[in-house]
């Protein structure tokens, strides 16, 4: 009877190990399908770090653009207020050297109207 115990036992390691050998197969199919799968995740990785590195160099460059474009804006406009500035001590100038030649005018007139008043108390 002990041998056939030992037969029953034997068979049925054999049959445990059989399992334990497929389970094994399965595993090392997993692990392979993992291992390609992380190959692939590395790789995109990569792609993705490099592509990280490229567009913070042009968010980089933008940014120097705004900046640039700002500092420019900036001074335009200070241009414009010195301009209008100008502009309008100009246009007081002109406003004051319009009332100067209009009551020059006025002067003018009136000198012309007494010396053609002169004139006719001499012809007369």
């Amino acid at each position: 009877m002990e041998n056939q115990d030992l037969f029953d036992q034997n068979s049925g390691l054999r049959k445990e190990k059989s399992v334990l050998e497929a389970n094994n197969r399965s595993l090392q199919s997993q692990n392979n399908e993992l291992s390609q799968e992380k190959a692939c995740l590395e790789e995109r990785n990569a792609t993705l770090s490099s592509d990280k590195v490229r567009l913070t160099r042009q968010v980089d460059t933008l940014i120097a653009d705004v900046d640039r474009v700002s500092r420019e804006k900036l001074e335009t406009i200070q241009e414009k207020d010195a301009l209008l500035e100008t502009n309008q001590g100009l246009q007081s100038e002109k406003e004051q050297l319009c009332r100067t030649i209009e009551s020059k005018n006025e002067e003018i007139n009136s000198k012309d109207a007494k010396i053609a008043s002169k004139k006719r108390k001499l012809s007369i």
